[in-house]
Order: structure tokens, then sequence, then C-alpha cells
């Protein structure tokens, strides 16, 4: 199915964008190289990392069919939270949610509407996030939501690479540091709330951009010391790691 997602959009027309639009992609390709990001997280120790906590929301959970309504994202500097580093737009939207979509996400129709230029929300976004390594909870939703927005309205795909704590919170936690020692645990993967609540972790509402990325972020904050604990001290470790304990998950 993503496969004949991908050849639709070979077949699309390309977006118009404007001049300005135009030249913010340019430098975006040019300061990030496609693939350069992979490379260049490899040895980066964990106390010098800069990962982008994401979370967004949409009308609906069809990847394949509703569209991205808002992002919102903090920076995890080393080990702590930025609270300095944060980032929350909604995008216009040509078509206001549902009512029942709208008591979740709390996004009024005056708002979608009001929003601002989907390519410009979605370049600005890229513009923040830089060549910095990707986190969500349950993060393929967010990440499938992100990439096929910038497809229509960019006319690229970004190829970020994310770290799904739903896959990494479980294996850390169990203490082993590696996924053959976490099977009790990503058996049965918790929600984000149950994660919140281990670590006496508040935020201020649940369903809302911004106050889920936080709250993220206080997690991946609160798991990178274990991670570097159990020998995964860089930012290609904690990658890898997030990797097994995915494919353990997928096995279970």
């Amino acid at each position: 199915m993503r496969a004949l997602e991908w050849l639709k959009g070979l077949a699309a027309p390309p977006p118009a964008l404007d001049e300005a639009q135009r030249m913010r992609l340019a430098g975006l390709r040019e300061s990030i190289p496609r693939g350069a990001r992979a490379e260049r997280w490899s040895n980066v120790p964990l106390a010098d990392a800069r990962w982008v906590v994401a979370d967004v929301e949409s009308s609906g959970l069809d990847v394949s069919h509703d569209r991205l309504i808002a992002i919102g994202a903090v920076v995890v500097a080393g080990h702590a939270v930025a609270l300095a580093e944060s980032f929350e737009i909604v995008l216009r939207q040509e078509q206001v949610s549902s009512a029942d979509n709208i008591l979740i996400h709390r996004i009024v129709g005056q708002q979608q509407i009001g929003g601002v230029d989907p390519a410009d929300a979605l370049l600005s976004f890229l513009e923040f996030v830089g060549d910095s390594p990707m986190v969500g909870y349950h993060a393929p939703f967010d990440a499938r939501m992100i990439e096929r927005a910038c497809r229509r309205y960019l006319g690229i795909d970004p190829t970020l690479i994310w770290v799904d704590l739903a896959d990494l919170a479980p294996g850390v936690q169990s203490g082993s540091g590696h996924a053959s020692g976490a099977h009790g645990d990503t058996r049965n993967s918790r929600g984000l709330d149950w994660w919140l609540e281990r670590y006496t972790i508040r935020i201020a509402a649940r369903h809302n951009a911004a106050a889920d990325a936080l709250g993220t972020a206080q997690l991946l904050s609160a798991l990178l010391p274990a991670c570097a604990s159990q020998g995964h001290s860089t930012i290609g470790g904690v990658l890898r790691l997030a990797d097994e304990f995915q494919w353990l998950r997928r096995r279970q």
C-alpha cells in the first residue's frame, strides 16, 4: 500500500511554490544533503545530542487520507529539555475537521481556516528540525502524516529518521539494554499516559501537539541516562537499540 501511495506521488503534479518558498527549500537541500543525517549522528555522544521531539494533530487516524492539522515540537539537548527551543504551528485547512475531531484536539474551525500556509508551515518545521534526529511516541503515525504533507505541499520526502519511544521505553525500562531481555515489557506496550505517570511527568493537556511533545520530551530525558548506563552512549547506539526493540515487538 505504501509503495502504491509513493507511485501516485510520483505522478502528481509538483506543488506551486512561490519564489520565497523555493529559496527556502533550496536552502534546506543545501544545508542538509540527502542521507547526511544518519552519517552525522552515528558517533555523536548523548551529551552533545540535539533531539527534536514532535507530535501532530490530524483530522483523523487514517494516515493515507486524513490531513495534518498541527505540529508541536520541543528540543532535548544532551539529557535536558530545552524549553527555549520549542515549535508549534497550525496548518491552514481548506475545510474544517469534524466536530468530534475538534473535541479531541480542540483546534476550532476559525483556527484551522486561519492557520499558516501549509508550505510555509512545513518549511518552518524542517528549518527548526535541521539535521537532528526525531523522536515521537508511536512515531510512525507522526512520521507518515508529516511525510505525506511534505510530499503534497513541498514535493519532497523529508527523509527524517525517527526513534519511537513506544519501542524504546519498555526495553530500556527492563534494564537489560538488549532486546532479548525485554520480552515481558515489549509484549504489552504501554500508552504514553502510563509512562508519564510512571515517571511522574505532568503536562498541561493531552491531545495538544505542543503539550504532548513536551511530555514525550520529558520521557526521553528520563530514559537517556539509562541508555547511557546500559552502554548506548551515542545517538547511533540509541537508534540501533530502538530498532532492536521494534524488531522484537513485531515478532511477538
